[in-house]
């Protein structure tokens, strides 16, 4: 099964060796981008608004916002919401 949002989930991966690399005491954040991720890895629909990957198990709030933050800088430098998508829009929107 492919994910239908794999920008999103691209991202989220990013995110996740972030944390990995960092050196940390608190093992929190990686649990959590792993949950996020596995989350985005098992939904099943196309997200129309980066609002709604809170419908996504595992994204909350914060996550949710910095997918927001990124989709917005992504979109001024030239990209396209199709790719969020996989290059085409779906017809299920």
């Amino acid at each position: 099964m492919s994910c239908p949002n794999p920008l999103y989930h691209s991202w989220l991966s990013e995110w996740l060796e972030e944390e990995n690399t960092r050196n940390q005491s608190s093992q929190r954040p990686l649990y959590v981008y792993k949950k996020a991720l596995r989350g985005m890895t098992q939904y099943p629909h196309p997200i129309q608004q980066p609002e709604q990957t809170q419908r996504v198990s595992g994204i909350g709030a914060t996550i949710a916002a910095r997918i927001k933050a990124k989709l917005n800088k992504y979109l001024e430098e030239g990209g396209k919401m199709e790719d969020v998508w996989g290059g085409q829009i779906p017809s299920k929107l």
